[in-house]
């Protein structure tokens, strides 16, 4: 994660695992500050680091406590079950009061009884980091010296290293980068051809062969037309903002691309109402915070806040890379730690797991050694490279960077970024908490980690997996691994532990009949 220091070399950390930089970028609204952070709570326990809850209201650090609870009793009768974990409980969040609406921290009901019993504290460890974070991070520190705690001011060039990360997530920033490496002759890895194109200038192009003719004026190293073209948003991680257009579809993706965006940007009285309708149902789906009494208003400032920041996005267009016949991964995620000493450290390619064909729908990673056996070591090092011109930025901490199969079967980059610890995190907790109890895990594939399999009966369940022979135990190397999760009621995340994808097809439909909800996944691509 993102290292922090503000205390003890060598004391502990607090961790803050939530949707910083996805808020900053106006992908998502204020109240997911608190709908984020409960999807990992499970996972920084694994990890054994200590959660910070940001909490509305004393009311809602109530809340979050009798939820967690739950959690730990869920949590506690999986690990007696299966006799794993057993030196992983689930820790408690420390509740830190943050008011949605100003963005300032208070010490809500509770926080000077837990602050007591802190050990010495080193810093902050983060998923994600941005300006708004930073400016908590900093509010977070002197709140706790007024509580006695002995810790000092941020390390120095946290908000400039926050700033960083802000504009290396926008994909353009990207693309100006790799185009000056290769300008200077570096040995980067082989990028897809891209030219980045305004959001007006997009609209304006009439058909397919106008789209062609635009990449092949500005694209590098092909002047064949490419049977389609894929285009997408510079600053979105979601899919929404993205097609595979070809000149059958050409019409009627780029109204939906247009529509799409233009109803993010939108924030006229009658287009946040709207919004603001949907954000409802997302809260009242998040068992933390439906009954916190979010007013219409609040929501509807919220939508609108979020709508200034989806202004004038830009996009990128390239080939469409056509699945290679060979049936591996279509898409691999390529991660890094970047240290401020300058060491650079893979931690594992991972395959993009996903609910949907067109691979818009991200499900989770497929963590295995076997995904990167492929990679040439030449590409290897092109990475490395690569990292190097970030760090010459300034920047430190997880990145990530994504690509995509081609037909000849090697891989080439997309222009796709991530500046933080990706969805890859429940992968890593849990490959890591499980050889702690000398499990020898070859893979971890995640279903997911927003509690999308609801349990009503969860010793039902346990037992039902155990008598067919699917749950990891002790004594089982191979099966289902269960996590309580805080976004649904009677949520639980799935992991599957020395499963490949293709056979994990095979037991979604048994999965899916112990699940209460219909949010699960039916089926996996990749």
């Amino acid at each position: 994660m993102f290292a922090v220091g503000c205390g003890t070399k060598g004391g502990a950390n607090l961790a803050v695992v939530g949707g910083s930089l996805i808020l900053d970028l106006g992908e998502a609204e204020r109240t997911f500050i608190y709908r984020c952070q409960d999807r990992f709570l499970a996972y920084t326990s694994l990890w054994r680091e200590r959660s910070i809850f940001f909490a509305a209201t004393d009311r809602h650090a109530q809340i979050y406590r009798d939820h967690v609870r739950l959690q730990r009793a869920s949590l506690d009768r999986i690990r007696d079950y299966t006799g794993l974990f057993l030196v992983q409980p689930l820790l408690e969040p420390l509740y830190v009061g943050c008011d949605i609406d100003s963005l300032e921290l208070f010490p809500c009901h509770g926080f000077s009884e837990q602050v007591e019993g802190l050990p010495p504290l080193a810093g902050f460890l983060l998923n994600q980091i941005s300006p708004t974070y930073a400016r908590l991070l900093a509010q977070l520190v002197h709140l706790l010296r007024r509580h006695g705690v002995a810790i000092d001011e941020l390390e120095a060039g946290t908000a400039e290293l926050a700033a960083l990360v802000a504009r290396c997530a926008d994909k353009s920033h990207y693309h100006a980068l790799v185009s000056e490496a290769l300008a200077r002759g570096d040995r980067v890895p082989r990028h897809t051809p891209t030219v980045e194109v305004t959001a007006t200038d997009l609209w304006r192009l009439p058909d397919y062969r106008a789209l062609a003719a635009f990449h092949a004026s500005g694209g590098r190293g092909r002047s064949d037309e490419p049977a389609r073209l894929f285009v997408k948003a510079t600053r979105n991680s979601s899919g929404n903002l993205s097609a595979a257009v070809g000149p059958e579809n050409y019409a009627d993706e780029m109204q939906r691309l247009r529509t799409t965006a233009a109803e993010e940007a939108a924030y006229g009285p009658v287009e946040i109402e709207r919004q603001a309708v949907g954000l409802l149902h997302e809260v009242e789906l998040a068992p933390c915070l439906k009954t916190l009494g979010l007013t219409d208003a609040q929501l509807s400032s919220y939508k609108r806040e979020q709508a200034e920041r989806r202004q004038d996005v830009s996009f990128l267009v390239q080939p469409a890379l056509p699945k290679s016949a060979d049936g591996e991964f279509a898409g691999i995620g390529l991660s890094y730690m970047i240290a401020p000493d300058g060491r650079i450290t893979p931690y594992g390619p991972t395959a993009q797991i996903y609910r949907d064909h067109d691979h818009k729908h991200f499900q989770g990673a497929y963590l295995s050694a076997s995904v990167g056996s492929g990679i040439s070591p030449a590409f290897h090092n092109g990475m490395i490279e690569l990292c190097r011109r970030y760090l010459a930025l300034g920047y430190r901490g997880p990145i990530n960077f994504d690509a995509c199969r081609t037909r000849e079967g090697t891989y080439e980059l997309i222009y796709d970024c991530n500046p933080r610890l990706t969805g890859v995190f429940p992968s890593l907790a849990v490959r890591d908490a499980l050889q702690d109890d000398g499990i020898d895990v070859a893979s971890v594939l995640t279903l997911g980690y927003r509690g999308e399999f609801v349990l009503d009966d969860l010793d039902a369940t346990l037992d039902t997996l155990d008598r067919d022979g699917l749950l990891l135990t002790a004594v089982r190397s191979t099966g289902v691994v269960l996590l309580p999760n805080l976004c649904r009621d009677r949520g639980f995340d799935l992991h599957l532990v020395n499963v490949a994808p293709r056979d994990a097809n095979q037991l979604l439909k048994e999965l899916g009949a112990l699940s209460a909800a219909a949010v699960h996944p039916t089926r996996l691509y990749w």
